[in-house]
């Protein structure tokens, strides 16, 4: 591979669909299927962000992650649960870890070592309450995707 993307945007969510708020950024991810607006855009729903995601991620021109983070007793106070937060994510020197879970940081790390290019991304993160064994999402979780 080339250190040039080969293909347009990339949109990655995830999060399990079975654990309430934590469906967040899957859910996220299959709406955002239906939107004309993306046509061109690669959009994946992921359970978790895996290694061999590396290679799609390399392809790309660009790399957004969308994903829940544990907001129970995390908000700071007269902060809206429905907020969605957006940042600019830098590769990470990938480890051997023995595991099909990664960040997205490292994530991009792998990108750029295996395949010569990690593509500018931003992780898009809305708090999460509720991670209780369910395929329903909380009211903030139905609110931030509306």
């Amino acid at each position: 591979m080339t250190d040039t993307a080969t293909a347009g945007p990339l949109v990655i969510g995830y999060g399990n669909p079975l654990r309430g708020d934590d469906a967040l950024g899957w859910r996220a991810a299959l709406a955002l299927t239906a939107d004309p607006r993306l046509a061109g855009v690669d959009i994946l729903a992921r359970h978790q962000l895996t290694p061999e995601l590396a290679v799609d991620i390399a392809a790309a021109s660009r790399v957004v992650f969308i994903d829940s983070r544990d907001a129970r007793g995390a908000l700071p106070a007269g902060r809206d649960p429905g907020t969605v937060s957006v940042c600019a994510i830098a590769p990470e020197a990938p480890t051997m870890a023995w595991t099909h879970h990664l960040g997205a940081a490292e994530l991009l790390g792998w990108a750029a070592e295996l395949y010569g290019n990690a593509p500018p991304a931003v992780l898009v993160t809305a708090p999460a309450v509720c991670f209780d064994l369910s395929a329903h999402l909380s009211a903030g979780g139905e609110q931030v995707l509306v």
